[in-house]
């Protein structure tokens, strides 16, 4: 799955499997190259699983005492920095 993972955040729009008739395969390309997305049904049940399986997000605490800005600016400099990385 991690390969999936990659290709996805790297743009891929679409997987098909190996197995698939050339029909299959040109028509998901049909649909890639017009701008759609399309999984098979083994990955997308894959990415389900995957999805499903990961603990829920946190969401950020207030910090008391910090103005708006100054809690973006710490925002930014954590994505920054590295500290926070996005998910997925």
């Amino acid at each position: 799955m991690p390969g999936i993972g990659r290709a996805l955040r790297a743009g891929a729009s679409g997987f098909v499997g190996k197995d698939m008739a050339l029909n299959d395969i040109l028509a998901a390309i049909r649909v890639v190259a017009v701008g759609d997305a399309l999984l098979v049904p083994g990955i997308t049940r894959r990415l389900i699983a995957d999805f499903a399986g990961r603990p829920p997000q946190r969401s950020p605490q207030p910090v008391a005492g910090i103005s708006e800005q100054d809690r973006g600016q710490l925002v930014i400099t954590a994505y920054e920095t590295g500290l926070v990385t996005l998910p997925g």
